[in-house]
């Protein structure tokens, strides 16, 4: 008898050791319960039903992402080498985790498309002179995709090269 007692005792206490989790202030977890959203747990010391509950550990901290470069022709024919910097801060984690496998991936390839569009409207010599302007029409443009992914995608466009000057 004292043994079975023993045995569960021991097993209670395995299934809360293994269940408790310690989330720091900059984290969060998105927790899943058989499959479906449980919520959203942290900061501190937190309990996942072991087997019944998935994970998954998200960083509220802006992260700097890898220096992006374009190549773009521009409305007047000219071609520009474009060199910018991104971060990304995850406001949402329930949106960020929801929206899919890799959120980043998709935020980065609609920021290359915004940035074509913007600055192929322009004339090489606007871009080359105005990249603040810039920065705030691809900043305007990421507003709703900010949103539905539950981030905040800082750019900054740090410069402009020529590559070919604009055909008259």
């Amino acid at each position: 008898m004292l043994e079975i007692i023993l045995a569960g005792v021991l097993y209670i206490s395995v299934l809360i050791c293994a269940g408790t989790k310690m989330v720091k202030d900059h984290e969060r977890l998105v927790v899943f319960r058989l499959g479906k959203l449980a919520g959203l747990r942290g900061p501190g010391l937190v309990f996942v039903i072991p087997i019944c509950e998935k994970y998954k550990k998200i960083d509220l901290q802006a992260t700097p992402l890898q220096k992006q470069s374009l190549e773009l022709q521009t409305c007047d024919a000219g071609e520009v080498k474009i060199n910018a910097s991104c971060s990304i801060q995850v406001v949402d984690p329930i949106k960020f985790v929801m929206a899919g496998d890799d959120p980043v991936s998709v935020a980065l390839s609609q920021l290359r498309g915004v940035v074509g569009k913007t600055c192929t409207k322009a004339s090489a010599s606007e871009l080359i002179e105005s990249s603040s302007n810039i920065n705030e029409e691809i900043g305007a443009s990421m507003k709703a995709l900010e949103q539905e992914l539950g981030i905040i995608l800082s750019v900054e466009i740090e410069k402009v090269e020529l590559l070919a000057g604009p055909k008259s």
